[in-house]
């Protein structure tokens, strides 16, 4: 439920390549410091991936579930799932608060911000 705008911007509607989305959103909520560092290894060698994250101070490597790399992504779809990855980590769903919008006019529209003591 709280990975849901993440989701809708990185799923494939493929169920088991969604699944392993999810995982990865999951893993990546709060760990921004488990982040490899450019110039850090490339365990994967996908080629689409390279491309998505070619230019990017960090990375995902330590936290892609390596199933996720046979399923064929292209680079448009690694990179909205990285920067999926990217805000869920930077940000941290601890720091944040479900906040509704007009709920008489739509019910399921929802943003997140940050929480203010």
């Amino acid at each position: 439920m709280h990975l849901t705008p993440w989701f809708k911007e990185a799923k494939t509607g493929v169920p088991d390549i969604d699944i392993l989305i999810l995982t990865a959103l999951d893993r990546a909520k709060g760990n921004w410091d488990a982040t490899i560092i450019d110039g850090g290894p490339h365990p994967y060698e996908d080629p689409e991936y390279l491309t998505a994250i070619e230019g990017q101070a960090r990375r995902w490597d330590t936290i892609l579930p390596v199933e996720l790399f046979a399923h064929g992504l292209t680079a448009d779809q690694w990179s909205r799932l990285i920067a999926a990855m990217n805000d869920l980590g930077r940000f941290g769903l601890s720091d944040m608060a479900v906040v509704r919008r007009d709920s008489e006019e739509n019910p399921d529209e929802s943003v997140y911000a940050p929480y203010d003591d």
